[in-house]
C-alpha cells in the first residue's frame, strides 16, 4: 500500500492464469491505482522459462479480470512453439 498527495497504489499477489511453459516460473500481481480521483484496475502476469542457452520472458498486462487460461496459454504455447521451430531451423 502507498499513498501520497492523492496517489493511492495497491498491490497483491495474483494468480497466474496458465502454467509456464518448460517448468518455468511465474509471477503475478493485481494492481489497483488511484489518482486524483480516477481509478485503474489491472492485472500482470509474467512467465519466464528456460530453452537452451537462453531465456524466454513473457509478459501479459489487461484490465483486472481480462487476462484468462485462453488467452494466456494459446500465446505462451505459440511463443514456445516458435522457439523450438527456430532452433530446428538452425
Amino acid at each position: 500500500f502507498k499513498e501520497q498527495a492523492g496517489f493511492q497504489a495497491v498491490v497483491t499477489r495474483g494468480k497466474a492464469s496458465a502454467p509456464s511453459p518448460q517448468d518455468g516460473a511465474t509471477m503475478a500481481f493485481n494492481i489497483k491505482l488511484s489518482v486524483a480521483g480516477q481509478t485503474l484496475d489491472m492485472a500482470m502476469e509474467m512467465y519466464f522459462w528456460p530453452y537452451g542457452n537462453a531465456e524466454a520472458q513473457v509478459m501479459f498486462s489487461g484490465p483486472g479480470g481480462s487476462l484468462n487460461s485462453n488467452l494466456v496459454g494459446e500465446t505462451l504455447k505459440k511463443v514456445d512453439s516458435k522457439l523450438v521451430a527456430a532452433e530446428k531451423a538452425n
